[in-house]
């Protein structure tokens, strides 16, 4: 297990192809390597080592050893995308263009009674690479792959968790109190706090929470182990400042948020944003009231370098986000906004993730996603919540099973990776098609839509389109599978070829569509619950 991998290509069995990627005069252990697995998934990180039965491989979440039988190849230098590239297990055809594509893996497999956890809230280190959740079971810690889960603490956690940026550091309240721990479980600490902690946040390096008491109406800096906990702020210093004359329980307990060294703090007060520094000076108003007696602001948050502040109001609906000192104001609003049971916003701002699914808007109003639009119904599209890495490319989803048939139902984690070169266990998809590549508005024709994907494990394939990041407004899709069965316009039963022959959408008597491009969707189901969505751009719709 001693051999390093030095810049030439190192054969390790006849069954394992190893590929050199590596520019003139690059060092291997410079390099980001790629190992591919024959289950399909690929890691990045530095290949360490090998012998005839082992090879070592280093990722961000560790050091880890496989079996030779597992691997299929080791890539050095790669698989480092150039700007524009595709992974080797995604195509399509001539003048369609892969505009993004996501890998959704369901990361465990909870079960009923001992195993069970009810899962009510999950945060992602900044990093990416740990994964912490409060449970009614107790608090744990995970890896995005689903490995090395940690039970931190055995009581009772009503959503009351916060991780540091390297996921070396939890922080949670339980039952018994308000711990401490590295996320393996060691180094597990008290801290002492002498009020009651009704929400709280932990600063990027781990050193320091910010907490909100609301028996004392006080928002707090602790440091773990140090000196006694310093007051911010509190419910008269912003009535105050904000004009308010009746205060009592207005700073609402999830509502507040901090940049990554707790330098700036956003709080929700009423229907207030506010914004302040660290040490409790410059308070002031970020935005004014609507009206006085509404009461749909929520999830204040802010972004990891205290630029930018995002906050929502269900009444209208929209997402508003403004910069540190309230101007360059960008707002998403609609329906598409209606439904936001959780929400956080990248570490530069850029994007707003909410939930129910995954939705994502750009911090600058250029964009909006819905990432868990689908055209057939699968339990990954019924995520509660989420919580998503600071360069916002990776995101874990907090799901639900169906209501109907799985009552008393464990909570389960997915990891959805955006534009990622590793196949997470997603289904592969190959020469992705539409012909004719458009539709007339009325929705009197039709097109074919076909795609390739070997996958032995496949569930199902669908299709679907989208109209700036959403669905189609005003038309409804109807359900679009695509078939390897020799009928419904598929030409060959069993040759991987998949085809939906009548791809359309019904007016449902709602009027044409409007002419203009259309977002081509594509989404691959295998029976291990992972799912690969593909949004291609070429597609159209035109007046008759």
């Amino acid at each position: 297990m001693t051999t390093r991998l030095g810049r030439q290509a190192l054969v390790l069995a006849a069954a394992i192809s190893v590929v050199t990627a590596l520019a003139s005069g690059a060092r291997a252990e410079d390099a980001k390597d790629s190992l591919q697995l024959r289950s399909g998934t690929t890691l990045l990180g530095r290949a360490l080592g090998f012998d005839r039965s082992t090879v070592v491989f280093k990722t961000a979440a560790g050091q880890r050893e496989f079996k030779r039988a597992e691997v299929e190849a080791i890539l050095f230098g790669g698989p480092e995308a150039a700007v524009g590239s595709l992974p080797s297990w995604l195509s399509a055809r001539d003048g369609l263009k892969v505009a993004r594509w996501m890998t959704f893996r369901r990361i465990t497999r909870f079960a009923r009674g001992e195993d069970n956890k009810a899962i009510n809230a999950a945060k992602i280190s900044a990093n990416g690479s740990k994964i912490a959740f409060a449970a009614y079971q107790g608090t744990f810690v995970i890896d995005p792959d689903g490995s090395n889960l940690v039970k931190l603490g055995g009581k009772r956690n009503d959503a009351m968790i916060d991780i540091s940026a390297d996921g070396r550091k939890v922080v949670w309240l339980d039952q018994d109190g308000l711990f401490m721990a590295d996320s393996d479980g060691s180094g597990r600490v008290k801290v002492a706090f002498p009020f009651q902690v009704t929400s709280l946040r932990m600063t990027a390096d781990g050193a320091a929470l910010v907490v909100f008491s609301r028996d004392q109406g006080s928002l707090y800096r602790v440091q773990p182990g140090g000196s006694e906990p310093r007051r911010i702020t509190g419910n008269p210093e912003v009535a105050k400042v904000l004009g308010y004359t009746d205060y009592n329980g207005y700073m609402f307990s999830e509502s507040f948020g901090i940049s990554n060294d707790a330098s700036r703090i956003v709080i929700q007060f009423w229907q207030d944003v506010a914004a302040l520094n660290g040490d409790g000076t410059g308070l002031r108003r970020l935005n004014g009231s609507r009206k006085p007696d509404d009461r749909s602001l929520k999830w204040v948050r802010l972004s990891g370098d205290g630029r930018r502040v995002a906050y929502h109001n269900s009444e209208e609906p929209a997402i508003t986000v403004v910069d540190w000192d309230g101007g360059n104001q960008t707002v998403h609003a609609g329906p598409f906004t209606a439904s936001t049971d959780w929400m956080q916003v990248s570490g530069n701002g850029g994007k707003v993730l909410s939930s129910w699914g995954l939705r994502l808007f750009d911090g600058g109003g250029q964009g909006r996603l819905d990432a868990s639009y689908w055209p057939v119904s699968d339990p990954l599209y019924r995520a509660s919540m989420a919580s998503m890495s600071a360069d916002a490319k990776r995101v874990c989803l907090v799901l639900e099973g169906p209501e109907s048939v799985d009552q008393g139902r464990p909570s389960q984690l997915v990891v959805v990776d955006l534009n990622p070169m590793e196949q997470n266990g997603a289904p592969p998809l190959h020469d992705i098609d539409a012909s004719p590549r458009f539709l007339l508005a009325d929705g009197s024709t039709f097109a074919t839509v076909t795609a390739r994907s070997d996958d032995p494990e496949l569930k199902h394939l669908d299709c679907t389109a989208l109209r700036d990041g959403i669905g189609v407004k005003n038309w409804y899709a109807v359900p679009s599978w695509m078939n390897d069965n020799g009928e419904h316009g598929d030409a060959k039963a069993k040759d991987g070829l998949f085809t939906n022959g009548r791809f359309h959408f019904g007016t449902g008597g709602r009027g044409p569509m409007d002419a203009g491009p259309l977002t081509l969707r594509v989404v691959a189901f295998n029976n291990a619950n992972h799912a690969l969505v593909v949004d291609l751009e070429g597609l159209e719709t035109r007046k008759p």
